[in-house]
Formats: structure tokens, C-alpha cells, sequence
């Protein structure tokens, strides 16, 4: 019954003391007593030279209100006037857009498509051509057969079962419009949008 109640007064003692370490820089004593129990207190404890103290010095934690290092603010050194002027001076060039902005509602439907496969070509031709060029240095076939062999490359097929293969980048920007506005066609024909 003795050591279980020094084992709940080390375990008391040891909690308090982990308390007072997260709230400031502390000093904590720690022994072990003449019965084996390990002892923690904030004073210097007085007992026979032959047990050994351990001097145990913690750090505050820190505040609950502190921000993240992740969230410091990092400013710039301010610009002088000569780079604000300069900075005004210099011609403004601007990005053209990725995709060359048309009304598609005065489109016909065959100048989209051709829009849309126009696009397609620009993708796959690259793409087309290093396969040719692979075909040639594999010694697969000539040149004219591996141009041949290559020509239909990128567009929808079908397998020898009759599965629909679909073509690439019939996702771009100017298929999808050229698609909606086909079927938007389909289904409303002959109305304003």
C-alpha cells in the first residue's frame, strides 16, 4: 500500500511538473528515493550525497495565439522612385490567348469542324512524325511504307471485335465548341440563342 501511494504521489508530482513545463522555462529536479521511486521536484531536493540529482531544464512552450512559421509575413525591400519610372516606361506586351477567340454561333457547323480537326492536326502531327521517324531508324520499312503505315495516326478506329477506338485530342477547346454547338443545333433548329 506504501509504494502504490508513492507510485500515485511520483505520478502527481511528475504530472504537475510536465504542467509547470509547458507553461515556462523551469528548472526540475529529479532523484531516485531510498525506495527505488523516481521523486521530481522545482527545488533542489536534500538528501545523501550518494544519490545522484538529475538537473532537468525545459524551454516554454509556445503560445496557443503564436502563429505558424509557415504563415510569417515576408516583406520586400521598397522600390525607389528611379524603379517605379522605369518600370512605367517599359512597353506592355500582352499574352495572345491559347485559343483564337471566335463566335462560334455565326460559324457553320462544317467551318467548326474543320476548326476542330485543324487543331487536332497541330497536336498529332508531331506526334505522327516521330513514330515515322521511329518506323525508319527500326529498319520496320521504307519511308514511303512507314508514311503510309503512320497516315492514319491519331484518328478514330475500330478493332477486328468492332470496338470503337476514339481519336486523340478530341477534347481540345475547338472540338468541344464545335460538338456543343452541333448538338445545340440539333436539338433547336433554326432558333436564337
Amino acid at each position: 500500500m506504501v509504494k502504490s501511494t508513492k507510485f500515485l504521489v511520483a505520478i502527481g508530482v511528475m504530472l504537475t511538473a510536465a504542467c509547470a513545463i509547458t507553461h515556462a522555462q523551469q528548472t526540475v529536479y529529479k532523484w531516485v528515493d531510498e525506495d527505488g521511486v523516481i521523486q521530481f521536484s522545482d527545488e533542489p531536493p536534500k538528501v545523501s550525497p550518494d544519490i545522484k540529482v538529475e538537473m532537468i531544464t525545459t524551454d516554454p512552450a509556445p503560445h496557443q495565439s503564436a502563429a505558424p512559421r509557415s504563415q510569417a509575413t515576408v516583406r520586400s525591400n521598397p522600390r525607389t522612385k528611379t524603379q517605379v519610372e522605369s518600370e512605367s516606361m517599359q512597353p506592355q506586351t500582352q499574352m495572345p490567348p491559347l485559343v483564337e477567340q471566335v463566335d462560334v454561333k455565326k460559324m457553320s457547323l462544317e467551318e467548326l469542324d474543320h476548326r476542330c480537326e485543324d487543331a487536332r492536326e497541330n497536336m498529332i502531327a508531331p506526334l505522327r512524325a516521330a513514330e515515322i521517324k521511329k518506323c525508319i531508324q527500326t529498319g520496320t520499312g521504307d519511308q514511303a511504307w512507314c508514311k503510309s503505315f503512320w497516315a492514319d495516326y491519331g484518328a478514330s478506329s475500330r478493332t477486328p471485335s468492332g470496338e470503337f477506338i476514339p481519336g486523340m485530342f478530341y477534347d481540345l477547346p475547338e472540338c468541344t465548341e464545335a460538338w456543343e454547338e452541333r448538338n445545340y443545333r440539333g436539338l433547336y433548329p433554326g432558333r436564337d440563342r
